[in-house]
């Protein structure tokens, strides 16, 4: 235990390290808060690192940390030694270290795992799909020990497998279908089985001001993400602000396409977020990462999984060359033009993900699921940009998302008009 101690607290302290040291930093004030003197600021973090690790390590233990035998060696016997044999065990510890110490949202991630493996009233199949936690801390630094499903035993993530060619598997749309059904249907499981009429998800508060909040950063960041004229590929759009300013004059409406319940969710199942196990005959699956939301619209884990598959994927993981945008001043705004190269199978894996999700509408009197697929797609892709801007040579990605988001918002805008008028 002494030296997995050490290990995790040597990390820890790094973590610690950086953000005290960086000026950017903003940690909250604790038991690390920085000292007089940045050498005596090394030692108190380098000490609390290994009390955070004692505390990790003792509840992982208790909680059922696994240790397998690494390796067994012979020891001669010596000196009064009475035993018949004397054996030197390593152990091995597998296990996942994730350290935050500015941002409390971690341990909630952790909480959320551990509720949904703790919650009896879910499907056995469901809870065995997610990782286990071994140990969370509450308080700065936040931190989780989480199980570790090791690229050896099989274990390779959904995005890998779509576009990392040395796996083999990104032209095989057969076992990339078999991947996502074999998502979907956990998915939806757990879905099924956690429907909530009581409590109905907010998508003023879940979609549309998020569109608001991340495009007024990336506004303030980049002239260009400004609401202003646009076209898109030769096709005009109007300013970001007169879409969410439609919307907000259409509250009447937007009630008929609020999900008429919660189920229980992930809140960013994106293709990274999703281990497949090549080595099981039925593709063991485990997420992780979730948000710290637990419940929420279905749609929205579907559209953060459609999203990636239709824009963010191609995009950032590009056939050919990476993706290249034209960006032109025009009168009154700005004119994008892009072109994005797509794996042969987007379309037919887009439309398996539709199929389930209207399934599941219709077998729960969604009626209106279209509509707000569309409100999903353009809130999850206008939320990306400011990410994208905030990173060295990501202006490409920043920008096709921001295109694509404003195209599905128009297409939303549109049929939220029509839905007025049937109504």
């Amino acid at each position: 235990m002494a030296d997995i101690v050490s290990i995790l607290a040597e990390q820890i302290s790094r973590v610690l390290l950086d953000q005290q040291f960086n000026p950017n930093s903003s940690v909250p004030n604790s038991d690390i808060a920085p000292t007089s003197s940045g050498k005596s600021k090394q030692i108190n973090l380098e000490a609390s690192g290994r009390i955070v690790a004692e505390d990790l390590i003792r509840e992982a233990l208790a909680s059922g940390l696994q240790l397998s035998v690494l390796k067994f060696k012979d020891r001669s016997l010596t000196g009064g030694n009475t035993a018949e044999f004397v054996g030197e065990i390593t152990l091995s510890v597998p296990f996942v270290l994730k350290v935050d110490s500015n941002t409390k949202k971690l341990s909630e991630e952790a909480k959320v795992i551990r509720t949904i493996k703790n919650n009896l009233d879910l499907p056995v199949q469901y809870r065995q799909s997610w990782p286990e936690i071994y140990a969370i801390r509450y308080e700065a630094p936040y931190a989780y020990l989480m199980e570790y499903f090791h690229p050896s035993d099989g274990w390779v993530s959904m995005e890998n497998l779509m576009y990392d060619k040395k796996f083999g598997k990104t032209g095989d749309v057969i076992f990339i279908r078999k991947c996502v059904e074999r998502f979907l249907s956990i998915s939806f499981i757990g879905a099924r089985s956690s429907i909530n009429n009581r409590l109905i998800p907010n998508i003023n508060q879940d979609y549309i001001s998020r569109i608001k909040e991340r495009l007024t950063m990336a506004s303030n960041k980049d002239n260009r993400f400004r609401s202003v004229r646009l076209i898109i590929n030769n096709v005009e759009y109007n300013p970001w602000r007169y879409y969410l300013d439609l919307i907000e004059s259409s509250q009447t409406k937007l009630q008929l396409i609020h999900p008429p319940f919660s189920t229980i969710v992930h809140g960013d199942p994106n293709p990274g977020n999703i281990l497949l196990n090549l080595n099981s005959s039925d593709l063991d699956l485990k997420m992780i990462d979730p948000k710290d939301w637990l419940t929420g619209d279905y749609l929205f884990d579907l559209c953060k999984l459609t999203h990636f598959i239709s824009v963010t994927g191609p995009v950032e993981h590009p056939i050919n060359d990476t993706p290249k945008v034209l960006i032109s001043d025009i009168e009154g705004g700005y004119s994008f033009d892009y072109k994005t190269d797509y794996q042969h199978w987007t379309n037919e894996i887009v439309s398996v993900c539709l199929g389930e999700a209207e399934k599941f509408a219709n077998q729960n009197g969604d009626e209106n699921w279209e509509i707000r697929y569309q409100l999903g797609m353009a809130s999850n892709l206008l939320g990306l940009p400011i990410g994208r801007l905030q990173k060295i040579n990501r202006l490409e990605s920043a920008a096709i998302c921001y295109a694509e988001g404003i195209i599905w918002l128009d297409r939303f805008c549109k049929s939220l008009q029509e839905l007025k008028n049937e109504n």
